[in-house]
């Protein structure tokens, strides 16, 4: 399984990098745990101040980090974390050139 950073306060190539490289759907399904319980540490009653849930804010965030990979990776992520890429969807959407 996929460890979870130890740093308290940690960068995002330290919290969504090792998601990048996730594979198996259930290392998927604990490390998506860790990553919401860091997220709820910075919020009240699991919302930001614009009322976007922890859940919301992560597959967000997830979306947006595997934009910067490779079209294989963003599929791989966007299936194993149900999220997509917050402006251009998901990569069953996109025409890549």
């Amino acid at each position: 399984m996929t460890e979870f950073t130890k740093n308290k306060k940690p960068t995002y190539r330290e919290v969504y990098g090792p998601a990048m490289e996730i594979t198996d759907q259930a290392d998927a399904d604990q490390y998506k745990i860790k990553m919401l319980d860091l997220l709820n540490t910075h919020l009240i009653n699991g919302k930001n101040e614009l009322g976007i849930t922890s859940e919301q804010m992560l597959n967000i965030n997830l979306g947006y980090y595997a934009g910067y990979y490779d079209q294989e990776v963003q599929a791989r992520v966007n299936k194993l974390f149900v999220c997509s890429h917050p402006i251009f969807g998901s990569t069953k959407d996109l025409k890549h050139p």
